[in-house]
């Protein structure tokens, strides 16, 4: 989670992959909020893998914010985590381009 503020800063990466399917999920909704807000202005990173990383609704909010502020990610892997109906709204409300409200 420390290296997530140098996401914002980078321009070299295009590719994260914390896919964790065959360990216990280390990210949750609090790591995906700090990578989320790194995103939020990363302008490189076009692929991001969070299978199995226990993100449930809060981290998919935070991850449907990132979503309208950066349009350069085109491929986000959401798998094997703990999302439910109200983080699966949050996200395509976010892809649709409408507001996102919790």
């Amino acid at each position: 989670v420390a290296i997530f503020p140098l996401l914002a800063k980078n321009d070299w990466i295009t590719e994260l992959r914390f896919d964790c399917f065959f360990q216990a999920g280390f990210m949750g909704d609090a790591g995906v909020t700090a990578l989320a807000k790194a995103l939020m202005v990363n302008k490189t990173v076009t692929i991001v893998n969070l299978k199995g990383n226990n993100i449930g609704d809060d981290g998919a909010y935070h991850l449907s914010l990132m979503i309208r502020a950066n349009r350069t990610v085109e491929y986000l892997y959401l798998e094997g985590n703990v999302i439910k109906k109200p983080g699966t709204i949050y996200i395509l409300t976010a892809l649709s381009g409408d507001a996102v409200s919790k």
